[in-house]
């Protein structure tokens, strides 16, 4: 029994600090700023209440890794879609992607390095703001989970990258405006 017990407790404390070294200790926006060796704009990340205009794929400055929480604040109204691209490397992605103009969310494993029976494709049927979407992104190593509209719906997905595919991009198809906010996770 203390043999179970101390394994239990030596297993929490494995991942808790294994989480909180992943975590960023900060709620900010973004600003634009410079490009990076694969030609993305990379985009810096400011105290401020900032819009940004994506019309291409971006990376964040400061907004990497596998576990994260943010709340995105996106009018894609004149956008084809908007899509954010995370646990990623030059092999791997795994991508939600808002079509605005059929007010659905898509979360896409395609290529996130399992190609088993597993569903690669779920879509979820959003409200319709006028191409605006409130979304709040919640990763965590292996899981994700969506919560469109304040919860107004929610999906969650696990996805099996390989735990070096740390980027995470935003894209537009068209121009698509939003104010991020990188919340701060206390362990």
């Amino acid at each position: 029994m203390k043999k179970k017990v101390y394994l239990t407790l030596l297993s929490i404390f494995i991942i808790v600090i294994t989480a909180s070294s992943s975590y960023a200790y900060f709620n900010s926006k973004l600003d634009i700023k410079g490009s990076n060796e694969n030609n993305l704009n990379v985009l810096n990340i400011q105290n401020g209440n900032e819009k940004i205009t994506i019309d291409k794929e971006v990376s964040l400055e400061g907004i990497n890794g596998r576990v994260l929480d943010m709340t995105l604040d996106i009018d894609a109204s004149k956008a084809e879609e908007f899509e954010i691209k995370f646990s990623k490397n030059n092999e791997y992605e795994t991508i939600i992607r808002y079509y605005s103009k059929r007010n659905t969310i898509e979360f896409d494993r395609s290529y996130s390095g399992k190609y088993g029976d597993i569903l690669h494709k779920r879509e979820m049927k959003v409200k319709d703001n006028d191409g605006k979407l409130r979304m709040r992104l919640v990763l965590d190593k292996y899981s994700a989970e969506i919560f469109a509209n304040d919860g107004e719906q929610v999906m969650t997905s696990t996805f099996y990258t390989p735990l070096d595919a740390q980027d995470i991009t935003l894209s537009s198809k068209g121009k698509s405006i939003l104010s991020i906010e990188k919340h701060k996770i206390d362990i």
